[in-house]
C-alpha cells in the first residue's frame, strides 16, 4: 500500500513551511498529492519541487527560454488589480478569496502595492514556474518589481527576460494568451523605462481582450509612456477617458491613473486639475496604507511644498508628513528633499 506524508511531515522532510507545501500541492507541483478534506496527502517518495531561484541562478548567463503554453486562467492574472472593491477594503478583499493561486497572487500584489517588497517576492516566487500561465505571468511581473525595490537587479533582469520570452512565444498561442503576455511585458518594460521588445504588439490589438481592471491599468501604462515622451495633453486625455469609462471602480488602477494625471497637469501648469487628481488618489490610497501615500507626499515635497502646506492640503498632521518623507528618503537613499526630484518624474 502506498504511504503518504502529512503537510507537517513533508514540511519537516524538505525544510520548508507547511504553507509552502500547501502552495506546492495547490499548484500541482507535487505529482500524486491528493486532497483529503482541507488537508493534503503527499506521496512519501515525492521529490521536493525545484526552487525557482535555482532556475534563476542556473540561467542568469544563458538566454531566456520561451515558456510553454500551459493553461491560461485570466482569473489568476493580477487578480487584485482586476477586482473592484471599496476604498479601505483591499486587505479584506484578498482575505475573502478562497485559498489557492488566485489568493496567493492577490496577496503578492497587496504586499507590493503596500510597500512590502520582501513579502511580495516571497509570495510570487512560488509561482514563477507555475503551469497556470496567468499565475506565472503575474508572479514574474511582481517578482521583478519587488526585486528591483530590494536592489536585486540581476534577479529582476532575468525575470524580465522570461517575460520577453513569453511574449515571443505568444504568437503561436490563443489570443487571450497573447493579450496577457503583451499586457505583462508592456507594464514591465514601460514602467521600468526599458526599450519595448521588438515583437511588442500595438496596445490597441490586445486592450480589447483584457478584463476591465487590467485594461484600465494597461491604459495607465500607455498614459505613463506618453508622459515620459512629454506628450502631456495626450496622456491626460487617455486618463480622463479611462476614468470616465469606469476605471474608478478598480482602486489599484485608478490610483495610478490619477497620479499620472497629476504629473500631466502639473507639467501643463494646470494646478487646480492636478490638485483634484492628487486628492482623489490620496483618498483612495490612504485607507489601505498603499505606498501611493508616500509617493504623493514625496512628490509635493520635491516640488518645494513645506511640511505645513502638505499637512494642511492633505488634512493630516505635520508629524505624519515628516514620517512619510523620512521613509521615502530612506527607501530612495537620499539625504535631502531636493534629491527626491530625480525619482518623482517631475
Amino acid at each position: 500500500m502506498k504511504s503518504y506524508l502529512s503537510l507537517r511531515e513533508a514540511a519537516e522532510k524538505w525544510g520548508v513551511s507547511e504553507r509552502r507545501i500547501n502552495q506546492y500541492c495547490a499548484q500541482g507541483r507535487i505529482p500524486g498529492a491528493e486532497r483529503v478534506g482541507k488537508a493534503w496527502a503527499i506521496p512519501a517518495d515525492a521529490q521536493k519541487p525545484v526552487d525557482p531561484r535555482r532556475t534563476w541562478q542556473q540561467g542568469r548567463n544563458a538566454p531566456a527560454k520561451p515558456v510553454s503554453s500551459g493553461l491560461l486562467d485570466q482569473t489568476n492574472l493580477m487578480p487584485l488589480m482586476n477586482t473592484a472593491f471599496a476604498s479601505g477594503k483591499c486587505r479584506e478583499t484578498v482575505e475573502a478569496i478562497s485559498p489557492g493561486p488566485r489568493r496567493d497572487i492577490a496577496a503578492a500584489e497587496y504586499y507590493y502595492f503596500s510597500g512590502h517588497p520582501e513579502e511580495a517576492a516571497r509570495e510570487a516566487e512560488a509561482y514563477l514556474t507555475s503551469p497556470d500561465m496567468g499565475a506565472r505571468l503575474s508572479a514574474c511581473l511582481i517578482y521583478a518589481y519587488a526585486n528591483l525595490s530590494l536592489k536585486h537587479i540581476q534577479r529582476a533582469e532575468f525575470v524580465l527576460g522570461e517575460l520577453n520570452a513569453s511574449l515571443a512565444s505568444a504568437g503561436e498561442q490563443v489570443p487571450q494568451f497573447q493579450a496577457a503576455a503583451a499586457f505583462v511585458t508592456f507594464a514591465g518594460t514601460v514602467l521600468l523605462h526599458l526599450p519595448l521588445p521588438e515583437k511588442m504588439p500595438d496596445a490597441e490589438s490586445f486592450l480589447p481582450l483584457l478584463p476591465p481592471g487590467l485594461r484600465a491599468f494597461a491604459l495607465y501604462v500607455q498614459a505613463h509612456y506618453l508622459y515620459v515622451k512629454k506628450e502631456y495633453a495626450h496622456s491626460a486625455g487617455i486618463v480622463e477617458a479611462t476614468l470616465a469609462m469606469g476605471a474608478a471602480a478598480y482602486p489599484i488602477s485608478a490610483i495610478y491613473l490619477h497620479l499620472v494625471a497629476v504629473m500631466d497637469y502639473m507639467s501643463m501648469k494646470q494646478t487646480d486639475r492636478a490638485k483634484a487628481h492628487l486628492l482623489t488618489a490620496w483618498e483612495i490610497a490612504r485607507p489601505d496604507d498603499l505606498t501611493t501615500t508616500e509617493f504623493v507626499i514625496a512628490m509635493l515635497a520635491a516640488r518645494d511644498w513645506t511640511t505645513q502646506e502638505i499637512a494642511e492640503h492633505l488634512k493630516i498632521s505635520a508629524n505624519t508628513v515628516k514620517t512619510h518623507i523620512f521613509v521615502a528618503m530612506r527607501k530612495l537613499n537620499v539625504k535631502n528633499r531636493k534629491d527626491l526630484k530625480q525619482y518623482m518624474l517631475l
